[in-house]
């Protein structure tokens, strides 16, 4: 099978190309861009468009945030009930029925809430992709236009992220299921060296496929591309660079990361002090009490609040990362600097003969 090429009308750069004193319409300069650049022009596309990339992230996060709250507490509410009055045979089977009944209720409205945030995250991914990417020219959108840019092309995205997921999962799941079945055929405790070894091979594929294919949205979105081209077109770009958009990737996923955990940090410690508290108050801590304290309305209202602002901040820088980083290995290997720099009428790029 052989690779597929770049655009004819978009040349490979001459071996003596300068980029100083590249032209910068937008968030980024139209050359190929260091990890500082990719950083900054995330953060600045952020900030340029703010109306879009943050308070529309912003709205999803409160949405979905409070969409788990009611499911949270009657959570805490109805899960202590289930406990056994007696300690006859059919008093605990009419408890445990209770409770069959009470978790398959509760993982219903917790696949009703992903789903739902699914679908707010596909709404996500093609608004703020077309606006990050009109953002390198210097263009904003507002919501209704970034809508109609991305709105065509939201069925064709679905169908490419159930094939990556479906790649993705089985590149996980049939190493580490070989490495259970020569577990469970050993015997002893060495084949847990097999379930370990198998899942990290697993794991390894599901890094490989990710980064491999994490163009292919933003090129179904703004080339436009149809799957199968969108999936290889990814592979061409990241081929030859696998590790540097590996590493840049990691990077922007732990600031994300990062940001998460210390905007989180202080609704934990208010959290953990207060079943601290309970549990040093008494010998033997009630779990029930814990559980209701753990999810008092108080608690999960502050952390819901924090936890859509963090989405408000993640998800766009993310998603400006991955957009910047495509127009980085597009401008190293098709010189799309050229196009770019034509499209905002700035001048080109010089090219300096060999």
């Amino acid at each position: 099978m052989t690779e597929p090429q770049p655009f004819q009308f978009y040349q490979a750069p001459e071996p003596g190309w300068q980029h100083q004193q590249a032209a910068k319409p937008g968030t980024i300069p139209l050359r190929p861009l260091s990890v500082s650049d990719i950083l900054g022009g995330a953060v600045a596309t952020i900030r340029g468009n703010w109306q879009v990339m943050f308070l529309v992230p912003l709205v999803v996060g409160v949405v979905l945030q409070a969409a788990q709250i009611p499911i949270l507490l009657s959570f805490a509410t109805d899960f202590p009930k289930f406990a056994p009055t007696g300690n006859s045979r059919a008093d605990s089977a009419r408890v445990a029925e209770q409770l069959g009944s009470f978790l398959l209720s509760f993982l219903g409205k917790m696949g009703l809430s992903l789903g739902l945030a699914a679908v707010f995250n596909l709404l996500l991914l093609g608004v703020l992709t077309v606006t990050a990417c009109r953002a390198v020219l210097g263009q904003k959108l507002s919501l209704p236009e970034a809508l109609k840019a991305a709105g065509p092309r939201y069925l064709p995205l679905i169908g490419l992220l159930v094939v990556i997921g479906l790649m993705q999962s089985l590149a996980f799941v049939v190493p580490t299921g070989i490495g259970v079945l020569l577990a469970a055929s050993t015997h002893n405790l060495g084949g847990i060296a097999f379930v370990f070894l198998f899942a990290l091979l697993g794991f390894g594929l599901w890094a490989w496929l990710y980064v491999t294919f994490v163009f292919a949205p933003t090129a179904l979105l703004l080339e436009p591309q149809p799957i199968g081209r969108a999936l290889s077109r990814s592979r061409w770009l990241v081929r030859g660079q696998w590790w540097r958009v590996f590493g840049v990737l990691v990077l922007a996923n732990l600031i994300a990361g990062a940001v998460g955990y210390v905007a989180q940090l202080p609704v934990s410690a208010i959290q953990a002090l207060t079943m601290t508290t309970s549990i040093s108050a008494r010998m033997n801590p009630d779990p029930a009490v814990l559980m209701q304290q753990a999810m008092n309305p108080s608690v999960l209202i502050a952390s819901a609040i924090v936890g859509a602002v963090v989405v408000a901040l993640t998800t766009p820088f993310v998603i400006s990362v991955n957009v910047l980083l495509y127009h980085d290995q597009r401008i190293r290997s098709e010189r799309f600097d050229i196009p770019l720099a034509q499209m905002t009428g700035v001048a080109p790029p010089p090219v300096q003969p060999q």
